[in-house]
């Protein structure tokens, strides 16, 4: 397939454009009460995972009601299957969000200077990584795209913080300084089809890197369900890959614009790695967790980020790798099995449940069906 639809021409127009429905949600706030109305909103978004009717301005629940459906092309067996795969390799597809997706975001600039940013503005980068992660539970969820499940609305929510955050890095007296008119448009179409890949691609080249490999029609389901959940966190149709070969011609188109080696970047990438080895057990294996990381993301994009070199832990990498490789065999009857792949993801899953969001906030929510499977009640 050729990558000529990819142009530098469509990604530059891209970089000037955001998400015309909702930043005029925010916008229509905050001409009709001032910043303090779109400070509200941000606060309601940020303390309630929920994001309870009462508390909301009649424009926005104006906007949450026309967006709550999915795409019209949005094809439910997919997404099932999408879900499925995940439900089927969640353990590693978390690993990967921590040690691969969010590394991958974090290379991208302008892109990482919002993160940068708002993590400054927020002082807690440990939200932004807990909030990131709830997000992924709650939409790759079996249920999450039925009457009950929380899809449709996190991904509202996302689409509304993304809005605010533009808002603020162009309004707010104390935010603005932080962003450069020259990077253009913050959280723009490109960097949010990068966010959309990241999640899709790389998760799945992250896979097959660990000896997981995925048949034609699971990587088209799983970008599917991505597709759809870029869709609602408001991408534009143009930046819709049409296959999974379609998509990783994007997603390398994306990363050769975008990849650079920047103090943001490491500083992002330093704040993951700190956050790892604050929850591995001693200091004796925090080689795994950033080693992940470097076999993941490659050598080159590691450096550029910093990410600490391989020591003797990449022993233990290549005994996993070879372990997965034989997952479907062993898994269901090989208790040490199940007991040492899930080993790094329950120490994870338990810290982050564990983590005080601001005292304000429900717990950190992990679908009841992955509870059990991982046993992390």
């Amino acid at each position: 397939m050729s990558n000529s639809r990819w142009t530098d021409e469509l990604l530059d127009k891209m970089r000037r454009e955001g998400d015309p429905a909702a930043d005029a949600v925010v916008q229509a706030l905050f001409e009709q009460g001032n910043l303090e109305s779109v400070n509200k909103l941000m606060r309601t978004l940020i303390e309630n995972d929920d994001m309870p009717p009462a508390e909301l301005p009649a424009i926005v629940l104006d906007y949450l009601n026309t967006t709550n459906h999915l795409p019209a092309w949005a094809d439910h067996d997919n997404l099932s299957l999408g879900s499925h795969l995940f439900n089927r390799y969640g353990p590693e597809m978390v690993l990967l969000l921590f040690g691969a997706s969010l590394p991958v975001l974090y290379a991208a600039h302008p892109g990482n200077e919002v993160l940068v940013a708002t993590t400054h503005m927020t002082n807690n980068v440990h939200r932004r990584i807990i909030e990131t992660g709830q997000f992924i539970f709650d939409v790759t969820d079996l249920k999450a795209w039925n009457g009950s499940g929380r899809g449709l609305r996190s991904s509202q929510k996302v689409r509304l913080m993304h809005a605010a955050t533009r808002h603020y890095l162009w309004h707010h007296p104390e935010w603005c300084e932080h962003w450069q008119p020259d990077w253009l448009i913050p959280i723009c179409q490109e960097d949010l089809a990068g966010t959309m890949l990241s999640f899709s691609v790389t998760t799945i080249q992250g896979l097959e890197i660990s000896n997981i490999t995925l048949n034609a029609e699971e990587k088209e389901a799983y970008l599917h369900l991505w597709k759809v959940i870029g869709h609602l966190i408001g991408v534009n149709d143009e930046l819709m890959p049409t296959d999974y070969a379609d998509a990783e011609l994007l997603f390398n188109k994306w990363a050769a614009r975008n990849h650079k080696d920047t103090p943001a970047g490491r500083e992002l990438m330093k704040a993951m790695v700190d956050f790892w080895y604050e929850r591995v057990p001693g200091k004796l294996f925090d080689g795994v967790t950033s080693g992940w990381a470097r076999l993941w993301v490659g050598d080159k994009l590691a450096d550029m980020l910093g990410v600490p070199p391989f020591n003797w832990t990449l022993n233990l990498l290549k005994l996993q790798i070879f372990i997965w490789k034989y997952e479907d065999v062993f898994e269901d009857w090989f208790v040490p099995y199940q007991f040492f792949t899930r080993f790094w993801t329950r120490k994870l899953m338990i810290a982050l449940m564990a983590l005080e969001r601001n005292g304000k906030r429900p717990d950190f929510h992990i679908p009841t069906a992955l509870q059990e499977k991982w046993k992390i009640k």
